[in-house]
């Protein structure tokens, strides 16, 4: 079929809270209830930290898939 603009724009102009729920969901289905991944949305852009340094590689590459994530960056708890 045919993608319109309007179609590519309801999927990028997601509000964040609905991006946090979505990957939150998404986190606790690909990496379990327990992956102790901090998730912040910002316009967007996905901040991970916390967890284990494979569990966070693992979530970003699960937050690159939800729609409306313009970025992902992760976080470790030595950086904050």
């Amino acid at each position: 079929g045919v993608v319109s603009r309007s179609d590519l724009l309801k999927v990028l102009a997601r509000e964040d809270d609905e991006i946090v729920r979505d990957l939150r969901d998404a986190l606790a289905a690909e990496l379990g209830p327990h992956a102790d991944v901090h998730v912040e949305v910002t316009g967007g852009v996905v901040v991970l930290a916390g967890g284990a340094p494979g569990s966070l590689a693992a979530a970003a590459l699960v937050a690159a898939r939800v729609p409306g994530v313009v970025r992902v960056e992760t976080s470790s708890a030595a950086e904050r």
